[in-house]
């Protein structure tokens, strides 16, 4: 199967692993893209940016990325570490503020999040959500 996927688009894929469910798969992508920057000698892209509210399975490294509070709870203990950043959820809706646009809300969550890559230091993030499975690296 492996075999039949990378040869159904060779310039898309050139291995793939399967693994059992969507948790394990948002495991393996965070361990290879700290894998992927040790590797190419830039150890110090250790952040991670998701959205808060966010769902990404039941693994510690996926609880950790989701920052649902909910979800977390339990665990509390030993998800404290502070390379999983967190920006607004996209939630226009439930968040957007008083007569804000839907607009202006994508608009002021894409700022949202550009401030936290720049805080970070672009050079020190390893993944962003909104990036994370569309494409890797960052670029």
């Amino acid at each position: 199967m492996a075999r039949r996927l990378v040869a159904s688009a060779p310039e898309a894929f050139q291995q793939c692993i399967f693994v059992s469910g969507g948790s394990e798969a948002v495991e393996a992508a965070i361990k290879l893209a700290r894998q992927y920057w040790w590797e190419t000698k830039e150890p110090q892209r250790r952040y991670f940016i998701a959205r808060q509210l966010s769902y990404h399975g039941n693994t510690l490294g996926a609880l950790a990325l989701g920052n649902h509070p909910g979800r977390r709870a339990p665990y509390e203990g030993v998800l404290e570490h502070d390379a999983f950043q967190h920006v607004s959820p996209v939630y226009y809706k439930r968040f957007a503020k008083e007569g804000e646009s839907e607009g202006d809300y994508v608009k002021r969550l894409a700022q949202e999040l550009e401030d936290k890559f720049q805080a970070l230091g672009p050079e020190n993030v390893a993944a962003c959500e909104s990036l994370f499975f569309s494409t890797f690296p960052p670029n």
